[in-house]
């Protein structure tokens, strides 16, 4: 299964805490506020495939996070978005799992913060 790990974090985060069982493959953006940070180490230690999609403005000059964001969502069995309160892709990663009917959990690391949606 391969799950992708998305949002950003000032947090050290146990992903294996919110890891569905059997995972083979990790996936995540190279932002460099995300999470490629502690993807990448938690792969490392639990041995498991590690892919990191990252924005080509060559590609798609005029919206590349967009289009890594969308095919980060496209090659994932199921998606962890952790929002910090702060970043508003996390809404886009959850709306992109929706219309692509992807498994996804919402974790909100700042429990404190409501999860709210800015209007428009």
């Amino acid at each position: 299964m391969k799950v992708a790990v998305v949002g950003s974090s000032p947090h050290q985060i146990n992903l294996g805490k919110y890891l569905p069982k059997g995972v083979e493959v990790l996936l995540t953006d190279d932002t460099p506020s995300g999470m490629e940070s502690h993807v990448r180490a938690f792969s490392k230690e639990k041995h498991l495939k590690f892919v990191v999609f990252k924005a080509d403005p060559e590609k798609n000059p005029k919206y590349p996070e967009l289009c890594r964001n969308n095919l980060i969502v496209e090659n994932a069995d199921a998606v962890l978005i952790f929002y910090d309160g702060e970043n508003h892709d996390t809404f886009y990663f959850e709306d992109k799992c929706l219309q692509l009917g992807k498994k996804y959990d919402f974790i909100n690391l700042v429990p404190n913060k409501m999860y709210k949606r800015e209007p428009g």
